[in-house]
């Protein structure tokens, strides 16, 4: 096998990956649009809002309770009434 071969061969394989990786992407892309969806449905907003933080910005719960103003104990309570009412979302 030729350097030339070589090398178009790991181009070959590198638009495969890339062709993976983007379907990947547009999976989780759909994937985080449902749950979205589903958590824009829980009431009141403030669960809405805890989740979103959590889940969709990659936040602590401490982080979370911080950006919404509230206490670590009120943000977990409400975050697992959240949790619980996504749950029963079909």
């Amino acid at each position: 096998m030729t350097a030339g071969s070589r090398v178009e061969e790991a181009v070959i394989q590198i638009e495969e990956y890339r062709d993976k990786l983007s379907k990947a992407i547009l999976e989780d892309m759909k994937y985080k649009n449902r749950c979205l969806e589903k958590v824009r449905r829980i009431e009141p907003s403030s669960l809405q809002k805890i989740l979103i933080i959590y889940y969709f910005q990659n936040k602590t719960l401490s982080q979370t309770a911080e950006e919404i103003g509230k206490s670590d104990r009120w943000t977990r309570t409400m975050f697992q009434e959240a949790v619980d009412k996504y749950s029963k979302i079909s």
